[in-house]
């Protein structure tokens, strides 16, 4: 019988700032997605989930603590790089692109487990039919940036590792 190995992963929930309006939706998840997979590449994020949606960005880590909080430092810096590439690329005036590399997410908490377990794969069920839960898989299942999806071999649009299967997740939230 294998043994059950335990990791600690970390939850983030960012919610974008007015920066976004810059962008069309595809732009804002596309480019959000290659940060993501910069920070990935360059930096070493592991990232077991996410979901990128118009509102918000919700991330499960696999790092160290102290290395999550430099990795989104770095994830911000690199977010803060394309918007100006944007607003340059774009003709914008020069003052309107200079944006705080701490202003551009208002960081939030993730409280629901459930979420968590979905996004990164884990046996998330109950034992009974649940209109939310339901209605919850239905929404990320149907979100085009999401850890979810199923891309039927395909490449997804960020790069995740998934927990091995005898491996349980132990979920804290990054503060």
């Amino acid at each position: 019988m294998a043994k059950t190995r335990l990791h600690t992963a970390y939850s983030i929930w960012l919610t974008p700032g007015s920066w976004q309006q810059l962008f069309t939706n595809l732009q804002y998840h596309t480019m959000i997605a290659a940060c993501l997979n910069d920070c990935a590449h360059e930096n070493g994020m592991v990232i077991n989930g996410y979901v990128i949606t118009n509102s918000s960005i919700c991330l499960v880590l696999q790092n160290e603590r102290k290395k999550c909080h430099d990795l989104l430092s770095l994830f911000y810096e690199c977010v803060q790089n394309r918007i100006a590439a944007h607003c340059k690329h774009n003709h914008e005036k020069d003052d309107s692109i200079y944006l705080p590399v701490y202003n551009l997410f208002i960081k939030h908490h993730v409280h629901n487990p459930i979420v968590i377990q979905l996004l990164t794969d884990q046996k998330a069920a109950f034992p009974f039919y649940n209109e939310a839960f339901e209605r919850l898989k239905y929404i990320l299942q149907n979100e085009p940036f999401c850890s979810v999806i199923d891309y039927s071999g395909a490449v997804g649009p960020v790069i995740i590792s998934k927990p091995e299967n005898n491996v349980s997740v132990v979920i804290l939230i990054l503060k």
